[in-house]
């Protein structure tokens, strides 16, 4: 026996003691046995197998450990012993199976079985070319994999499952009963189908994993009692993160309120969705279908997503917070469903190809920045929007399909209303801002007193930054305080015309306009010019001002001669003591 076959086996036998094994007994393949399995049935507590391929199909019935010899690197299928296979049988005895930088050919099959001692089965930094399965669905025993290099997929539904720092080639898991799953950090990429497929876990945590390419990206059913936390998910074919619930009924009186948690039914679990980065994938972001409990669904960043950027269906309690959603090709946020709790608030939407928010029932919108929309900003039945910033979308800021109430927003920009009520129903309005909507700041209801038409004077409007400047406003409006999702963020604004009105006014005309644009206003005292810029704050056109003028033409053209697009934009003039703005429609 050699030097360092003595100092390891010194190692296991001391450590074994340690746990209370008083006759531990290690062995060497093929110093000892010529066979692993020869190894195994000896009753030997560690076997310790040298490196080398080993023509034979290994299973185990006990608590043992099966350790590579030396150090190795799953990465690397010459540096570990191999096998043909592994089985982990039905023990006499319950114990814990661990298995240590092997090669396993085949598949790892576990094989526990109720009623009965159950097998605990831990390996580390193997290389698992087959994957796990697990022929029977038993919720026995415990399965625990760390580090290790799986090239094809992990099926069980061990009564505990841990995955953590394994790397998935071609492989995803798919965890079936578990009473306790953990799925950490994780490395999947391109599974045959979803990333992570997990059902019936009461108690599941899957963290910090990297998904791509595959077809969901984590499908939880029946998963209260979950956490879904920081996992980036890039490149799916469906859904980033979907949760599927069987159906129960849904509570006749429900609670809803605008700004705190609802109470919740006693006994119900929640199901945390937050912090996940999710981008390209060809379905929703986030897509819940729910028949109870409550979904904290907040801080994810969602891009570029075929469908929605977060979609929920059937009913809960929602707790939708502080996400951004960036180029959906549906709503940012679509919530069709009775929703119940605190709502939907402090989201950022920027960019949807339909409505920046859908949101069917029951409903508060609160705090939100959406702008940019190929729909309306903001669509609600019969709930409540208030302190939203919506601007630049291309219908209205605010459309209320209900009964509804609407304080403290911004409409700004929006190629329709600043809010527009459907026929026949009822909002209620008081402290918004309505500004450079294009169609007019309400529709389908008149503006209420207490209501402003003032430029917001954003901070960076053409990039998207619509904190409000220090001398915005609204930033404290009388009797309103503050109007609008975001507070004071600079000192002056970037780019966008800062003009009070003046004492005497600037006209224009015809309102809309197809073409030439035809100004008037009081004979100027000094010279100055005429200017005109887009929402954006983009100035288009521009022409110097003599002394004593009173009229000029715009030929509705770009300062490069292009034809301006249909929409919105202001005029000003500026120049010694003058100070004039009006805006300018253009339709084509």
């Amino acid at each position: 026996m050699n030097l360092a076959r003595t100092l390891l086996l010194a190692v296991l036998f001391v450590s074994t003691v340690g746990i209370g094994r008083s006759h531990a007994t290690s062995v060497i393949v093929p110093d000892d046995f010529a066979t692993v399995q020869g190894a195994i049935d000896s009753g030997a507590d560690s076997v310790l197998v040298r490196d080398g391929t080993y023509d034979e199909h290994v299973s185990i019935d006990h608590g043992l450990s099966l350790l590579a010899f030396d150090a190795s690197d799953p990465s690397d299928p010459s540096s570990l012993p191999r096998v043909k296979s592994l089985t982990f049988k039905p023990p006499a005895l319950s114990g814990l199976a661990t298995v240590r930088g092997m090669t396993s050919g085949g598949e790892v099959v576990l094989m526990n079985q109720l009623p009965g001692p159950e097998l605990e089965v831990q390996m580390e930094t193997c290389r698992l070319e087959a994957g796990i399965v697990q022929p029977s669905v038993i919720e026995a025993g415990a399965l625990t994999v760390l580090g290790s290099m799986i090239l094809a997929n992990v099926e069980v539904s061990c009564r505990r499952v841990e995955l953590s720092q394994n790397d998935l080639n071609g492989a995803g898991i798919h965890a079936t009963h578990v009473e306790r799953g953990t799925y950490r950090s994780n490395d999947i990429s391109a599974p045959p189908g979803v990333g992570i497929n997990v059902n019936g876990d009461p108690d599941l945590e899957v963290e910090r994993n990297t998904i791509k390419g595959a077809t969901d990206g984590v499908l939880v059913t029946s998963p209260f009692g979950s956490l879904i936390r920081e996992n980036e998910i890039i490149d799916c074919s469906g859904t980033a993160i979907r949760t599927l619930e069987p159906p129960q009924p849904m509570p006749s009186h429900a609670p809803k309120t605008e700004f705190a948690l609802a109470p919740v039914p006693q006994g119900t679990s929640v199901v945390t969705i937050d912090q996940n980065t999710i981008q390209d994938c060809r379905g929703h972001g986030i897509d819940i279908l729910s028949h109870g409990g409550v979904f904290v669904v907040e801080k994810n960043t969602i891009e570029k997503v075929g469908r929605s950027g977060i979609h929920a269906t059937g009913w809960a309690y929602m707790h939708v917070h502080g996400n951004g959603v960036t180029g959906p090709g549906g709503p940012g946020v679509w919530l069709q469903m009775d929703a119940f709790g605190e709502g939907v608030g402090e989201n950022r939407i920027l960019g949807g190809g339909a409505d920046g928010m859908l949101l069917e029932a029951g409903t508060a919108a609160f705090r939100n920045v959406i702008g940019r929309c190929r729909g309306n900003g903001i669509r609600i039945f019969s709930g409540s929007a208030g302190g939203n910033t919506t601007y630049l979308n291309d219908g209205s800021g605010v459309s209320v399909g209900g009964e509804s109430e609407s304080h403290n927003n911004i409409g700004f920009g929006n190629l329709r209303f600043g809010l527009d009520v459907d026929p026949g129903q009822v909002a209620h309005l008081s402290c918004n801002d309505w500004f450079g909507n294009l169609a007019g700041p309400t529709g389908g209801i008149a503006p209420d007193p207490s209501d402003r038409f003032d430029h917001p004077l954003f901070c960076d409007l053409p990039n998207d930054n619509v904190y409000l400047s220090s001398i915005s406003p609204i930033l404290d409006a009388p009797g309103c305080g503050l109007i609008g999702a975001l507070g004071e963020g600079c000192n002056a604004p970037a780019g966008i015309p800062m003009v009070p009105a003046g004492a005497r006014s600037l006209e224009a005309s015809p309102r809309p306009a197809r073409a030439n644009v035809r100004f008037a206003w009081s004979p100027l005292a000094h010279p100055a010019r005429l200017e005109v810029y887009d929402v954006a704050g983009a100035l288009r056109w521009s022409a110097p001002l003599p002394a004593g003028a009173s009229r000029a033409e715009w030929t509705g053209t770009n300062r490069d001669g292009s034809r301006a697009s249909a929409g919105l934009y202001y005029a000003r003039i500026v120049g010694g003591h003058e100070r004039l703005e009006t805006r300018v429609v253009i339709v084509r």
